[in-house]
């Protein structure tokens, strides 16, 4: 294949040369330069020149390398001159070069002579060559260099003119453009190559018209018909009929337009209706006889899709991905001006004709909510056009059930957040339904090299991309599946017993209501002609919003706490402490903000302290005949070993010893010199109010809150905490779940006015908060020290995120919400039922409502995911075998044939099946080949 000579007698001296693509760049004499490039003859040389001691650039066509067909490497006999040999430019990965070619000049067997230069291309071919022309080839590529500049525009998006200009560039960076512009042809070449990688890629043989579909790559975990699904999926529990169905996202993209351009009515698709573009000859019979289609009266918000004006030949696409967003076959159509639903139309019945024998559609797309209504009615049309088309054999579709995408959903109207929320329409797992724009988001990077093509050439070109977008996400599906699996089975956990215990704060009359109002929901909601009268639990009526002048009332208001006094016990006796320590917080505070310049409140306020003074007397005396006896038998008992002076009280060291940290207290009041006439009565005040002392267990040294005739005693004080931080935990709910309405008023008034009223009252809730918050996390401190595990699952710390309220609306809703379980705080309402009867009740009951509705759709949400990955990852490790297993038997019989080219191919295709069928089994669990007609225990 490979002859040379070289350019001077051997006996001569020869040129010093060196090779720059060789490993380490060796010295090299003409002959062996050579033999040494023989096999590789693109490699850029050299050499030295002695008259500008530097080295200049050469190729091996300069120093004698001439390249051959067939005759073992030898000139064709055919040929008048041995030395017959023809400059044909060679475009490689490192740039141009001339090289001397000898092509065989023997007509092919029962070929006539005049047929001669007709075989010269597929000599080139066979030398691994790509010809820029097929009659007498002036120009050929390597394989090499078409494969890179393949890859690299898919992956980053490279342009033919950019990659042109880097192989002149490479060529001779000082003067690129004395190098030969190959731009067009390169162009035209990569458009061929890349369309018989395609046919190859699927063993189908390159034709005029192309078979339908036959180039697209499908999902191997949707389910395929025929390839993929399990046995008697037909049958399957109408529960589990969504486990079965297509869910699919239609949307347009603006982006992908073209310029005007001349009109060429040879430039067609080299793929045709093979890849992801619609028939063009059937969509072009159905514009011309679709007519006008009428208006549809917009049923919510006016979308730009349908009634905007956009510039251009063809001013977008319209398509549709797959769950696992790959772009579905034969979605594809152009838009001529807008994204009118009879675009949308076409491009749904092309692509369902593979999957019209499934039971159940599961459709998103950004204007359903219009979409849908008549939808029926603008199928017959294209029923009535049936015998014309060649690639639609039938509109009669599955059942369909609609849903707006997670992201577009919150521009609709508020009826439509809901009822069109794939969040809460059974079957839809977590599908979030804007999953195309995913796929917009790459292939618009190409958008600015596409929009400048002809019309055959951009959809060729847009062809490749989602087919190569298509086959990444299948070589990673596995991984992806699994990941999501393990995800689905981590939140249907997390989601459920976060409902569990929600419900448990619910009586039992109140959730059988909601429980049947659900199934209502969900038996209706699935038809949109139901829509329009269907009640909307997942969204609470505003009317019960707390109106401003019960959040007045309720930040004034008085929350008196009653203990039980009576009986001298030792329950009695420190729930008397704890209740005195609570007075005495609040006396202080009272002290400090009265009104000391009235006689009248001066006299009260000492009428009060002595008031306390008495009460904590009469508690003093219950706990020293009750507890205090405990206490010195334990500290007898103790009294012995090593002690601090501070003994039998708890002391830092203490403290840090057992994990517990050192609180500050709560009221520490500084007494102030006197300031006026009233100030020293203050200070007289507070000083008898906090040398009152407070006596319970949790204030011990911990050797005697841990001897045993005190285990009784701290039992009780833990108890009585424990209801303390139930009764602050209450508080804090209370008081963040009110907030919630402050946002609902900003949206029922405007002005500097309005929002300043409301930003006072905000901060008034927010200190209240703030302080239920505090008093909880100090009830929690006291019940660490008597034993509590930091890790209590009850009593937990209240974060920064806890502290916001449950979500009820969309407005509320962040990004990535879905994943969360709500704070641990909202899983216990039973709050709500302990409150006084008036708004305040039924705006937080309302709430709740609300609140457990879209739990409960959470999880089942999350229970269908399980479900759904659970199936997807049978149906793509089924898929696998049945492709690997149709590619062996494909081999088999070009082997059979003799075509021993093609069964390597084939072979080679089934491998990498094989690839994809090991990583199936390394991630996916085993029970995925187990029937599922009920819901799995977890």
């Amino acid at each position: 294949m490979v002859q040379g000579k070289p350019a001077r007698p051997l006996g001569t001296r020869t040129r010093r040369l060196r090779c720059f693509d060789c490993f380490r760049q060796p010295h090299l004499c003409e002959a062996c330069a050579l033999l040494v490039h023989s096999l590789n003859p693109f490699h850029r040389l050299l050499k030295w020149d002695p008259e500008t001691r530097t080295w200049q650039k050469i190729t091996c066509s300069d120093i004698g390398l001439r390249l051959y067909y067939a005759h073992d490497g030898q000139p064709c006999p055919a040929h008048f001159r041995a030395d017959e040999t023809r400059s044909i430019l060679v475009v490689h990965e490192h740039g141009m070069m001339k090289m001397r070619f000898g092509l065989c000049a023997y007509p092919k067997h029962g070929a006539n002579a005049s047929e001669q230069a007709s075989d010269e291309p597929y000599q080139l071919l066979e030398m691994g060559l790509f010809p820029g022309s097929w009659d007498v080839p002036r120009t050929v590529y390597t394989t090499n260099v078409l494969r890179q500049y393949h890859l690299l525009t898919l992956q980053a998006h490279t342009t033919v003119h950019d990659f042109h200009a880097y192989l002149r560039r490479t060529t001779d960076n000082i003067a690129p453009h004395a190098q030969p512009d190959r731009h067009r042809e390169f162009s035209q070449a990569m458009r061929e190559f890349s369309f018989l990688r395609a046919c190859r890629r699927f063993g189908v043989r390159p034709q005029v018209d192309m078979p339908f579909g036959s180039l697209a790559v499908l999902c191997p975990a949707c389910p395929q018909p025929g390839k993929n699904m399990r046995p008697g999926w037909q049958v399957r529990d109408i529960v589990f009929r969504f486990l079965d169905a297509l869910h699919y996202s239609m949307d347009g993209n603006y982006r992908s337009s073209q310029r005007k351009k001349p009109w060429d009515k040879f430039d067609v698709s080299l793929m045709g209706a093979a890849a992801y573009f619609v028939h063009q000859g059937d969509f072009k019979y159905y514009l011309s006889h679709i007519g006008e289609t009428e208006e549809e009266e917009s049923t919510c918000n006016k979308f730009g899709a349908f009634l905007g004006t956009y510039l251009g030949d063809l001013t977008g696409i319209i398509a549709m991905t797959c769950r696992h967003e790959l772009i579905m076959a034969n979605s594809i159509v152009d838009l001529l001006r807008n994204e009118k639903p009879s675009f949308a139309d076409f491009s749904l019945v092309s692509a369902l004709q593979r999957y019209l024998e499934l039971l159940l559609l599961l459709q998103s797309y950004d204007v359903n909510c219009q979409y849908l209504i008549r939808l029926l009615i603008r199928l017959l049309k294209i029923e009535a056009m049936l015998p014309h088309l060649k690639t639609i054999k039938s509109v009669k579709l599955p059942e369909l059930r609609g849903s707006v995408g997670s992201f577009h959903v919150r521009m609709h109207k508020l009826d439509c957040q809901t009822k069109q929320n794939p969040e809460f329409l059974p079957g839809f797992g977590r599908t979030w339904g804007d999953q195309t724009e995913h796929t917009w988001a790459k292939h618009n990077l190409d958008a600015p090299m596409t929009k400048e093509m002809t019309t055959g050439h951009r959809q060729d070109r847009m062809n490749d991309g989602f087919a190569d977008t298509n086959i990444t996400k299948v070589h990673d599906m596995p991984r992806t599946l699994a990941k999501k699996y393990r995800e689905a089975k981590k939140q249907l956990r997390t989601s459920s017993r976060f409902l569990t215990k929600f419900e448990k704060s619910i009586d039992s009359v109140t959730l059988a209501t909601w429980k049947k109002e659900e199934a209502e929901w969900l038996a209706k909601v699935v038809n949109i002609k139901n829509h329009k009268d269907l009640d909307n639990p997942f969204v609470p009526d505003v009317d019960e919003s707390l109106s401003q002048e019960a959040i007045r009332e309720k930040l004034t208001s008085e929350r008196a706490t009653s203990g039980d006094t009576s009986g001298m016990s030792v329950v009695a006796a420190i729930e008397g402490m704890i209740e005195l320590e609570s007075e005495r917080a609040s006396l202080l505070d009272e002290i400090l903000t009265f009104d000391r310049s009235k006689h009248r409140k001066r006299n009260k306020m000492k009428k009060e302290v002595d008031d306390f003074l008495i009460k904590a007397q009469l508690c003093h005396d219950a706990y020293n005949r009750y507890v205090t006896p405990q206490v010195a038998l334990a500290c007898a008992d103790v009294a012995a070993s090593p002690l601090p002076t501070t003994f039998p009280w708890r002391d830092p060291e203490d403290d840090r010893a057992n994990g517990i940290k050192t609180q500050t207290p709560r009221h520490s009041r500084k007494i102030h010199e006197p300031l006026d006439e009233h100030e020293e009565l203050v200070n007289e005040l507070v000083e008898l109010v906090e040398n009152v002392a407070i006596l319970l267990p949790s204030q011990y040294h911990s050797k005697v809150r841990k001897h045993s005739a005190m285990l009784q005693c701290v039992a009780i004080e833990r108890r009585l905490r424990e209801g303390q931080a139930n009764d602050a935990l209450d508080e804090f709910r209370t008081v963040v779940s009110a907030r919630i309405s402050l946002q609902d008023l900003r949206s029922q008034g405007w002005g500097q006015k309005h929002g300043k009223r409301l930003r006072a009252m905000d901060a008034k809730e927010k200190a209240v908060g703030e302080a239920a918050r505090s008093e909880y996390h100090r009830i929690r401190s006291i019940l660490l020290v008597l034993g509590m595990s930091d890790k209590d699952a009850t009593y937990r710390v209240i974060k920064d995120a806890d502290a916001s309220p449950f979500i009820v609306t969309m407005e509320q809703r962040r990004p990535g919400d879905s994943h969360r379980t709500p704070s641990w705080v909202w899983a216990d309402f039973s709050f709500v039922d302990n409150q006084p009867e008036g708004p305040t009740k039924e705006f937080i009951n309302q709430k709740r409502r609300a609140h457990w509705f879209r739990c409960r759709a959470a999880k089942a949400r999350w229970e269908e995911e399980f479900h759904l990955k659970h199936e997807e990852m049978y149906r793509t490790a089924t898929m696998f075998k049945t492709e690997r297993d149709e590619w062996l038997s494909r081999a088999s019989a070009e082997e059979a044939r003799g075509k021993e080219g093609c069964a390597t191919y084939y072979r080679k295709q089934a491998h990498r099946y094989t690839r994809l069928l090991e990583q199936c089994d390394s991630l996916f669990p085993t029970s995925i080949y187990t029937q599922v007609w009920k819901h799995l225990v977890l």
